[in-house]
Formats: C-alpha cells, sequence, structure tokens
C-alpha cells in the first residue's frame, strides 16, 4: 500500500513489550485503515473507539454510551479522563493559525510554516500507559517473516519532512 492510517499500541516505559503485556495487550499494531478514510470524521472516532474496547470497564462503557447523555459523557472522558493528541495540537499548527490570524495568506511566513506543515506527520494518540496512536504511514508492505510469521515495514513520516523506516513482525501465540 502507498499510503494507510496504521494503528497500534504503545507505552512510554523502556521495556514497551513488557508494559502492553501488562495491560493485556498481546500484538502492538492493532489494524491498518484506507487512507482514504478522513482524518477529523472518521480517524478520531476510531480510535476513540479502540481505546474504549481495550482500556474501559464494563460500567465506564455503559456510562459514555448513554443515548441522551453519551456525547457529553464522552467529551468527559476525552476531554479530560483520558487524554488525547493530534498534529493540530503541535507548535507548528499553532504557530500557522497564529501567522494566517496576522498576516495574509500571501505572506511568505505564512508560505514557509504552510510547507512545513503538509509535510507534518498526521496522527491521533489516545491514553498515556498504555497508549494507542494511528498515524498516516507510508509504503506499507506485508510479507512472511525467515520464521514464517506475517511482517510489516513502513515509513514512518519525521517532524522534519523525512521518513524513518520500521518494522513489526507479528508473534505466533
Amino acid at each position: 500500500m502507498k499510503t494507510a492510517w496504521l494503528v497500534q499500541w504503545g507505552c512510554y516505559s523502556q521495556d514497551e513489550d513488557k508494559c502492553l503485556k501488562q495491560s493485556g495487550i498481546k500484538q502492538k499494531i492493532v489494524d491498518v485503515i484506507s487512507a482514504r478514510k478522513d482524518f477529523d470524521k472518521h480517524i478520531v472516532e476510531i480510535a476513540k473507539d479502540i481505546y474504549k474496547r481495550e482500556m474501559f470497564s464494563f460500567s465506564e462503557k455503559v456510562y459514555i454510551s448513554n443515548y441522551s447523555k453519551g456525547k457529553k459523557r464522552e467529551k468527559e472522558f476525552f476531554g479530560g479522563d483520558v487524554p488525547m493528541f493530534t498534529h493540530y495540537e503541535s507548535d507548528l499548527y499553532r504557530n500557522l493559525t497564529k501567522i494566517i490570524d496576522e498576516k495574509d495568506l500571501g505572506d511568505p511566513k505564512v508560505k514557509d510554516l504552510f510547507d512545513k506543515w503538509s509535510k507534518y506527520p498526521q496522527y491521533i494518540i489516545v491514553g498515556y500507559n498504555p497508549y494507542l496512536e494511528i498515524i498516516k504511514v507510508f509504503n506499507l508492505s506485508v510479507y512472511e517473516s525467515k520464521d514464517g510469521n506475517e511482517a510489516l515495514e513502513w515509513d514512518r513520516p519525521l517532524t522534519d519532512g523525512s521518513f524513518k523506516r520500521e518494522k513489526y513482525e507479528f508473534k505466533n501465540n
């Protein structure tokens, strides 16, 4: 695949695998989603749904699923109890919107920041330890490893516009 949204778990820990296992997460990579899915309409909701399914107790799921109060309660959880960060919270985006407000769109500073912003990684991170991340990746390939397991490789965009090649091998249980 040339471009896709990659869904994965992570932990802020020296031993990420151990941290994930302690949380009951068996595989780091959760899913892959078509790049055609809109970030604001689909990806944010998918991230919340996966995080809710894996990390919330049943009573918490019922609490935020209430038809008449669910959206308000969801904002309580995902606006406070469960941190959620996207590329829209980055300093680059804040600076870009500030400059656009102060100057017109033809200003060279706006153009420079917009060029940087267009190369900035698109992502959402939900939670803290563990956290769920959905990030737009490039050149995703799936193949069979030497051990007979499925393996993935992809190019992860970095904030400077470059890419880092990453790899993950699914372990047979």
